[in-house]
């Protein structure tokens, strides 16, 4: 899982990063909590949304989507089609219980600045027929190192596969799997 999340970079980075043509919204920084607006990377485009969907039929917002299963469920098949993004962040946040306690641990990479977290987005109408963007983070059984902390994990989308999962037309579930499965790297982990 995935329920907080920390941005600790410049604008500038994002567009040297994904090579921007455009933006539209402005950037939070700090440490990001469901519902809050941040900036995600919708093919070369960065864009506003807010963390978390809503729907009428649930009483929570999703914020999460287990990515091996996007491609059988109603709620996100078409999403996973045509409405993939990143959301940009530096680092993120699990709880990992001992005994009574939460204890908070900060899962980074020393080597990058900005990871890039799969993720799906739609766009909602709101009572006075504005659009609201909202985003969802896909997660995925958490790898060797983090295990111990949290049984899942963000999925981090390699350098190499960032257009791909961008712009694809024909991303399907098997390349997901694939591009899940690829995932090779060192993660940190500080407790915080």
């Amino acid at each position: 899982m995935c329920g907080r999340f920390l941005i600790d970079y410049e604008f500038r980075d994002l567009i040297d990063k994904y090579n921007l043509a455009k933006y539209q919204g402005s950037m939070n920084k700090g440490e990001i909590f469901p519902s809050q607006g941040v900036m995600t990377i919708v093919q070369k485009y960065a864009i506003a949304m807010q963390w978390g969907f809503d729907f009428k039929w649930s009483s929570k917002r999703i914020i999460n989507a287990r990515a091996e299963t996007i491609f059988e469920k109603k709620t996100f098949k078409n999403l996973a089609k045509s409405k993939r993004c990143i959301i940009p962040a530096s680092a993120y946040f699990e709880w990992q219980k001992k005994n009574d306690q939460k204890i908070k641990h900060k899962i980074f990479d020393d080597s990058k600045n900005i990871l890039s977290f799969a993720g799906l987005y739609q766009v909602m109408k709101s009572e006075t027929s504005e659009k609201i963007y909202q985003f969802t983070i896909l997660t995925k059984a958490a790898d060797d190192q983090i295990r111990s902390i949290h049984h899942r994990m963000p999925v981090i989308v390699d350098e190499k596969d960032i257009e791909e999962w961008l712009f694809s037309k024909v991303f399907d579930h098997s390349r997901l799997i694939e591009m899940i499965n690829s995932e090779n790297r060192s993660l940190s982990v500080k407790i915080m």
